[in-house]
């Protein structure tokens, strides 16, 4: 069988998940299907074995006693009652990656994304997610044998649940300043990846990559001595391996004159976690409206 009907089989499944008629809701998945690791919309939640049918130790489960095997029914049902329309999940679409048949075994990788509930004022809230599937090769056609899955990036996590990665942002904010203080453009560069995109406090135009930066932070550390600085307020709210970082901060330094000048600073990044740690790909510098009202 080919590449092709295995994503057709693909198609089927999703289909299946956001129908709601029950008719043929079994076709295509196999008799010993179970789904494993998917997780919910709820921090920490999953889609794991059929749980919400499994007794718990309350009902008298013995130790080393597995749960019960889910029937497909169980599973579909449940899936449709997370994904479907107005029951859990809306507007749910998906999107394959990549599928390949090995032998008589089918691997697809898709991702998915759908809103999940309603904020203030209606505002969308998304949840997104990884799911490798799995599909044997049964009287002609592909079946499901199972999943597994991952979170995805849509889901905002408020930086008051990652406590620590605000702090580590925090502290490469702080290296970012003392590189000014002791114009350390090593620094800069590296607390900057190479496609940094963005606007700095005297951009004429979009900055395109860390050469545009690092040309803007040479003329700063020139034209004043940093000797201070402080945040004020910071914000992050983060997507998976991405924070949105608005901020205010307070810098002071003496001008070519020796004048001292403090001005605050209003600024939006944006961060990517890597291998080292949180590094800068974008940011928007501006200087704080108080700053140029005389506030």
């Amino acid at each position: 069988m080919d590449t092709q009907s295995l994503r057709d089989a693909c198609e089927r499944l999703w289909d299946s998940i956001r129908r709601s008629n029950d008719d043929d809701a079994r076709n295509g998945f196999h008799a010993e299907f179970q789904l494993r690791g998917f997780p919910g919309p709820a921090a920490g939640s999953r889609l794991a074995r059929w749980q919400e049918e499994a007794p718990d130790e309350a009902d008298g489960k013995s130790d080393g006693e597995s749960d019960p095997v889910p029937t497909p029914e169980a599973g579909i049902e449940y899936l449709r009652r997370f994904f479907g329309e107005g029951k859990g999940l809306t507007n749910l679409v998906y999107f394959v990656d990549a599928a390949q048949v090995l032998d008589e075994t089918g691997v697809v990788q898709s991702r998915w994304i759908a809103e999940y509930g309603l904020g203030q004022k209606g505002s969308p809230r998304y949840v997104s997610g990884r799911v490798a599937l799995t599909f044997l090769q049964q009287g002609g056609e592909w079946v499901v044998r199972g999943w597994l899955g991952s979170r995805g990036q849509h889901h905002a996590v408020e930086g008051s649940h990652r406590a620590e990665d605000v702090q580590a942002i925090r502290e490469q904010i702080l290296r970012v300043f003392e590189a000014y203080r002791q114009k350390d453009i090593a620094m800069l560069r590296r607390t900057h990846t190479a496609d940094w995109r963005g606007f700095t406090l005297s951009s004429p135009s979009v900055g395109r990559g860390i050469d545009a930066y690092i040309q803007a932070a040479e003329g700063a550390v020139g034209s004043m001595q940093f000797e201070e600085y402080q945040i004020l307020d910071l914000a992050p709210i983060f997507y998976g391996d991405v924070a949105i970082v608005p901020y205010v901060a307070r810098i002071a330094g003496k001008n070519r004159q020796g004048r001292t000048e403090a001005y605050r600073l209003r600024v939006l990044d944006v961060y990517l976690r890597e291998p080292m740690g949180w590094n800068q790909v974008a940011a928007n510098t501006s200087l704080h409206p108080e700053e140029l009202i005389g506030g």
